[in-house]
């Protein structure tokens, strides 16, 4: 019979076919329990790491659909993120489910334990005491506007010691080592400044070298020193020319904080007499930021050079370059209205002490290893604050100046002498106006287009001794305006 060609049926060619087919059956058994075992692996992975990425993993959209939590303004969520203190008026509530959930959130703000914006989930169910907290963020560390924002579950810092009201775990009372990357190493110091306007203070166990117009200064008269943060380089010298046309204008006492090379600076400081100089690099962000030797250098430098009496000054006042000041409002809130009752420590200020920011991707974060304590002091933020003769005379007599740890935030650092000198900040959070508007939105909005005057609320400075956020002179001119016209 006639079967074809014979040789399909050869056992040689039989055999080998059989041994294929073997060969295929256990690679497909070898790939799908290798899949298995990456599936197992990825699953151990995702639940040991899960408070790094979110409740199980779930990023913002995914888990708002599995709750059914209606959305919450992007501006809420960014006051979360920067530790801020929430009212029911910073969110633009649509409904009265919102109404109900941002009430919780505000609740639970208040209790320094963010739940699950009301969802019915496990984690919201468990006790206050739980070793978690929770927060959105919107923004990478870069300021960027993320794709895909994530809620995020972050690890409580464990007590070492029961926190009291009267002594919580601050890193305020942490002295300065000279083996920090900031401090002065022996045998390190910079050359003998021989200028005639020019000394040395020390800050956090580093000298700094600066230049002052200390002949203005030792004039004295003066009740109120302003000190304004402000760069060298880049949109520094418009900020400073703004200024002086407004604000300043005709105002003795105002001056302002540069660091960088002095070549950059030098012509400024001959001709207007009002830049007090750091011999430091501009350095604004990261763990080496110049901001805090500007800011209690001018403390130390107001300190030392100023006359004791009536003609010294009672108020050192700080701010930066993109905020319009009342000078006449700031006088009246200062030295009159407050006259029988004097303030030592004034501004936009914490009334509670917040957790530091550890999330790496969060503009703000500090590591554990520059701040391990748990928590923040009370501080006034940096937009403006007003520091009293007696607390910069505790500050620098004491030696708090001089031995406090560093820290990379100026307004914590005055927080950190604060509580050292046992003062707690007054707070006005109206009159020191962070924002460009009262609705959350407008905030927000003025905040990423600040650039551009069109897209800016209309200037008011009615009820406001500082208003922040004023980043062109058309804005700051406008600012001028309203002080004169009441506006």
């Amino acid at each position: 019979m006639n079967v074809g060609n014979p040789s399909l049926f050869s056992t040689s060619q039989w055999r080998g076919r059989s041994f294929s087919a073997i060969l295929v059956k256990r690679f497909f058994v070898i790939f799908f329990f290798a899949y298995a075992c990456w599936s197992l692996f990825t699953l151990i992975l995702e639940i040991m790491y899960e408070d790094h990425t979110g409740p199980d993993g779930m990023n913002l959209d995914q888990f708002k659909r599995e709750q059914s939590i209606p959305e919450v303004t992007s501006h809420l969520m960014a006051l979360i993120e920067l530790e801020k203190n929430i009212t029911m008026s910073d969110a633009n509530i649509e409904t009265e489910e919102e109404r109900k959930i941002i009430s919780e959130l505000i609740q639970n703000k208040e209790n320094n334990t963010l739940s699950l914006l009301g969802s019915k989930s496990k984690s919201s169910q468990e006790d206050k005491s739980e070793p978690y907290y929770y927060y959105y963020y919107y923004y990478d560390q870069n300021g960027k506007k993320m794709d895909k924002p994530k809620l995020v579950r972050r690890n409580k810092v464990k007590q070492k010691v029961k926190n009291t009201a009267d002594s919580p775990m601050t890193g305020s009372f942490a002295n300065c080592t000279l083996d920090h990357a900031t401090s002065t190493k022996p045998g390190s110091s910079k050359p003998f400044d021989t200028h005639p306007d020019s000394g040395m203070v020390v800050v956090s166990c580093r000298e700094i070298w600066f230049r002052a117009p200390l002949r203005e200064i030792e004039e004295g008269g003066i009740p109120i020193f302003v000190g304004v943060l402000s760069g060298a380089g880049g949109k520094g010298p418009m900020h400073r020319d703004s200024i002086r046309s407004t604000w300043a204008r005709n105002r003795k006492g105002v001056y302002f904080l540069v660091a960088g090379p002095w070549s950059q600076v030098e012509d400024e400081f001959n001709e207007h007499r009002d830049l007090i100089w750091i011999n430091e690099e501009e350095i604004y962000e990261g763990e080496n930021s110049v901001l805090p030797f500007k800011t209690t250098s001018f403390l130390s430098i107001l300190e030392t050079y100023s006359r004791d009496g009536e003609l010294g000054y009672e108020y050192l006042f700080k701010t930066d370059d993109d905020s319009y000041v009342d000078l006449d409002k700031l006088d009246n809130v200062l030295r009159k209205k407050n006259s029988n009752s004097p303030i030592d420590y004034w501004g936009c200020c914490t009334m509670k002490n917040y957790a530091p920011l550890r999330e790496e991707s969060l503009k703000w974060h500090v590591t554990y290893k520059m701040y391990p304590e748990e928590l923040y002091p009370l501080y006034c933020q940096g937009a403006g604050f007003a520091t009293s003769r007696k607390f910069v005379k505790c500050a620098y007599e004491g030696n708090h100046i001089r031995n406090f740890r560093y820290n990379p935030f100026e307004d914590v650092s005055i927080g950190f002498l604060a509580e050292r000198c046992g003062i707690k900040p007054v707070s006005d959070t109206v009159q020191v106006s962070q924002y460009r508007a009262d609705e959350g939105h407008e905030k927000m909005k003025a905040s990423e287009s600040a650039a551009m005057y069109s897209a800016l609320p209309k200037a008011s400075m009615i009820g406001k001794v500082v208003q922040h956020r004023v980043k062109t002179h058309y804005d700051m001119y406008q600012h001028h305006l309203c002080t004169k016209n009441g506006c």
